[in-house]
């Protein structure tokens, strides 16, 4: 046996010629030796077993790199990228086969670290990354896997966004993942990216009962149903007799937002008006610091223009009055209606 080799290891120059060191041939030759393969994984139960093994070990890492890939493409005025999991499996696979390759070279030897990755894409990814996505189940048009390795993780992140920028910063790419390895033995650290731009099959037109063409693909835009959806909602409160209080108001603002108000003052004449596009039943509560000696009396209202509600019912307005009792301390929220 060499010295330094793994009993049963499955080497990455064995499984990817690309990552062998040029002029590097061991005794006896590849002839002589038949490496053990891992047992392939497929689909789903491939992505679980690779993110079972990296995902907790590394996080922070990972966490940062893909910080710093989301902040990168922003600078560049491209549309953001998708993280997705198979992406991420990818690229800590090109992570573990460049801290592989990486810590056999510092050793002047071909051996190889164990325990063997959870995983085996049966490619290189850095040299064929359309193949190694196909592997996890997702078809590309174009991608790059590009990693980096350094002593410590801070400068292999610093390293690899050096080294990925250019790629990054092509608006072209719309998926990514990050992946890091980290072999503390060697004080290895090794991170990759992997870009890549998801397949689309074309739309499939025709021609409808009416003659006009259309797109039987066609997907309506969320956001359109969403804003459809909302309602504009309009809350008002008057003083009556001659109130001399501070009261807190909370009430449904914009996209279903929490609003409040708080210690506005309450005098002779008084009047509040606010309005919000809500998605949900639109609600008011005020709630009192003071009610004065007098005590407090407003009248409210809550009224909605939802669509869905002008055509299924029943209506979410709401109207009546909100009364405290006179006194300095503090009365909890009451609602209108």
């Amino acid at each position: 046996m060499e010295p330094g080799v793994v009993p049963g290891a499955v080497r990455a120059d064995d499984r990817f010629p690309a990552t062998r060191p040029r002029g590097q041939n061991r005794p006896g030759g590849d002839a002589m030796r038949k490496p053990t393969r891992l047992v392939p994984l497929t689909g789903a139960a491939l992505i679980a077993a690779a993110l079972m093994s990296v995902t907790p070990a590394h996080a922070g890492t990972a966490d940062d790199l893909r910080t710093r890939v989301d902040g990168a493409r922003a600078s560049a005025g491209c549309a953001p990228l998708a993280w997705t999991t198979e992406g991420a499996t990818v690229a800590w696979y090109s992570s573990w086969i460049n801290a592989d390759y990486n810590i056999a070279h510092a050793k002047t030897s071909d051996a190889l670290f164990a325990p063997l990755p959870p995983i085996d894409l049966h490619t290189n990814p850095q040299t064929d990354p359309i193949g190694a996505l196909a592997a996890v189940n997702v078809t590309a048009d174009r991608a790059v896997v590009i990693d980096q390795s350094g002593s410590r993780d801070r400068y292999a992140v610093d390293m690899l966004m050096g080294k990925a920028a250019e790629a990054i910063a092509d608006c072209g790419y719309d998926t990514f993942g990050v992946g890091n390895f980290r072999n503390d033995n060697a004080d290895l650290s090794s991170v990759a990216v992997a870009l890549y731009t998801a397949h689309k099959e074309d739309p499939v037109t025709g021609t409808g009962a009416d003659g006009i063409q259309v797109d039987d693909r066609a997907e309506v835009n969320p956001e359109i149903g969403r804003e459809w959806s909302k309602s504009t909602a309009t809350y008002n409160l008057r003083a009556e007799g001659l109130p001399w209080a501070r009261i807190n108001i909370a009430y449904l603002g914009d996209d279903n937002k929490f609003v409040q108000e708080n210690n506005i003052d309450v005098t002779v004449g008084w009047s509040w008006t606010r309005t919000g596009k809500v998605i949900d039943a639109p609600w008011l509560t005020v709630s009192a610091t003071s009610a004065g000696p007098a005590g407090l009396k407003l009248t409210c209202s809550v009224t909605s223009d939802s669509p869905t509600e002008l055509v299924n019912g029943p209506s979410a307005d709401k109207s009546g009055t909100i009364e405290f009792a006179g006194g300095i301390t503090p009365q909890p929220a009451k609602p209108c209606g």
